[in-house]
């Protein structure tokens, strides 16, 4: 799919998905995702980083939450300490599944492009988080004493 530069706006027209007898299925099929959803790049992201443009990702979405900050629940804070960032495991830390979804889909402008630069395609560092009440007698258990 092809990368869209940060210009890109919702209000642009769609190119219609390609049609006739020549088109299969699935080129027809990934041609109106295409036009559906714009792919960014974290470098894209990264540039959407203040109070008055900003950006994050969660999931592999990117998210625009420039008008979201002062409806934010927990104040626009939070979000603004990861603007131009992938946002995925403080946004995890926080919210239930389908919170996105629910509370803000208008926020949803496209997804990230898969790639070396993106953090969500990297494995994580981080050791797994023990579970509440570990104790140093269950230490090998639960990956080691506290």
């Amino acid at each position: 799919s092809e990368v869209l530069s940060t210009e890109y706006r919702e209000t642009q027209p769609r190119p219609p998905a390609p049609s006739g007898p020549l088109i299969s299925p699935l080129v027809r099929e990934a041609a109106m995702a295409s036009a559906r959803e714009p792919v960014f790049t974290m470098a894209d992201v990264a540039k959407h980083n203040s109070s008055g443009d900003c950006w994050i990702v969660v999931a592999g979405q990117v998210l625009d939450v420039t008008r979201f900050l002062d409806r934010h629940p927990g104040g626009g804070l939070p979000l603004l300490q990861v603007a131009g960032k992938d946002a995925t495991s403080d946004f995890d830390l926080f919210h239930a599944p389908g919170t996105l979804e629910k509370e803000a889909p208008e926020c949803i402008i496209g997804t990230v492009e898969p790639g070396a630069d993106s953090p969500a395609a990297k494995p994580s560092q981080q050791p797994a988080p023990r579970p509440p009440g570990c104790f140093s007698i269950l230490a090998g258990i639960c990956g080691g004493a506290r």
